[in-house]
């Protein structure tokens, strides 16, 4: 599974999130994985979860389980 990026530009002044989330989808498919994501302010789960969902149709079922602040620009591939 690929490490997603998205970016919030509406603040300039934003950090990365490494982003862990398990997600069961409608095939009856399920996992976890990860996300690295560049986001204003201070974020809380709801927060993440909702732009998850409108940002990524394949993770419309995910559960936001832990938010890391990281340094990292880029995320490398998580392994299962």
């Amino acid at each position: 599974m690929n490490v997603r990026h998205y970016r919030n530009y509406k603040n300039r002044i934003s950090k990365w999130y490494f982003v862990s989330y398990n997600f069961s989808q409608i095939s009856g498919l399920s996992g976890f994985g990860s996300i690295e994501l560049q986001l204003s302010g201070k974020p809380n789960l709801n927060e993440i979860e909702k732009f998850i969902l409108e940002n990524d149709s394949e993770l419309k079922n995910a559960i936001v389980l832990n938010i890391v602040p990281t340094r990292k620009k880029y995320a490398h591939k998580v392994k299962r």
